[in-house]
């Protein structure tokens, strides 16, 4: 059994209209849900399917970290994670947290989009929490990059080294990294 809590305002998004994204999550996984719509407690029962109750426990914490249930589903596929970035642990003052999850944010979502396009993962901003959902890799340059808007860069130098940190990943994915790392040392 897995007992978690979720937003009472995000209760409804975890059951869906009708009912239809908790009875997916109960069908695809084998498992059984329990929302209490009051408290925003939820029981998982895994009833023989342990590992599928793990993913979905993640897809319902997702879900109360402010994803949509389409983006949190893609945590039931084995090649994405979520992580999970505390603003608090950047500051304590409210006004200073707002301040810094805006620049996460940035003007009309802007700097939120890009860094989803840039890092191909998801990103949600609630309350105090900024998570992230994407493969390993994206999530880590993801994660690297939020931390560096979190503790001042600016958004270009934020941007330049996700570029630049792809770029070394793929080089390093198509085995010629010891090449690139050769060039770019100079004499």
């Amino acid at each position: 059994m897995f007992f978690l809590k979720v937003p009472v305002e995000r209760v409804p998004i975890l059951i869906g209209k009708e009912g239809r994204v908790k009875k997916y999550l109960e069908e695809i996984a084998g498992i059984k849900i329990h929302v209490n719509s009051r408290t925003g407690d939820v029981t998982i029962d895994p009833q023989d399917h342990p590992y599928e109750a793990l993913k979905v426990r993640n897809v319902v914490m997702a879900i109360g970290y402010g994803f949509s249930p389409e983006n949190a589903m893609k945590l039931l596929n084995d090649n994405y994670i979520m992580e999970v970035i505390d603003v608090k642990d950047f500051t304590r003052k409210k006004s200073r947290m707002i301040e810094l999850m805006g620049r996460v944010i940035g003007t009309r979502g802007r700097a939120r989009k890009e860094l989803e396009e840039l890092t191909d993962t998801n990103i949600s901003v609630y309350e105090h929490y900024i998570a992230i959902i994407g493969e390993y890799e994206n999530v880590d340059i993801a994660r690297r990059a939020i931390e560096m808007l979190l503790k001042g860069s600016m958004h270009q130098t934020v941007y330049r080294f996700i570029r630049e940190e792809r770029r070394r990943r793929m080089y390093r994915d198509v085995g010629i990294y010891a090449y690139y790392e050769m060039i770019n040392k100079g004499p």
